[in-house]
């Protein structure tokens, strides 16, 4: 369910900024300020392939909270509770929808790496 083969896609729909504050995002990687080498995931082939394998379980567990909140949202308007629904909507985005461009876009970035 890949969006775009480009990491240009991703980085214009604002996932470098996304990334910054995300767990294990720069900030927090500037705030700990660990040896470079302790905070490197990726270290060789073998290594690649267990963090692609942990990209795609980021991207599901989003997904499905996705869809979750979709019919939530969608619950709380059929019972024409907007606030509710406009809230709910806005932290579905922000909490699953720029996740799963986060993840996808790492992805384009590794897969480039290996060719």
């Amino acid at each position: 369910m890949q969006l775009s083969q480009s990491s240009g896609f991703y980085e214009k729909a604002g996932v470098r900024w996304v990334r910054k504050f995300v767990q294990n995002g720069d900030v927090v990687k500037r705030i700990t300020r660990k040896d470079e080498k302790e905070q490197r995931v990726i270290k060789d082939r073998k290594a690649i392939e267990k963090y692609l394998k942990t990209i795609a379980m980021y991207e599901r567990y989003h997904f499905v909270c996705l869809v979750f909140f979709l019919l939530t949202t969608f619950h709380a308007a059929f019972y024409k509770a907007f606030v509710y629904s406009a809230i709910i909507f806005a932290g579905n985005v922000f909490y699953n929808i720029l996740p799963i461009l986060l993840q996808q876009y790492n992805r384009v970035r590794i897969l480039k790496l290996l060719r």
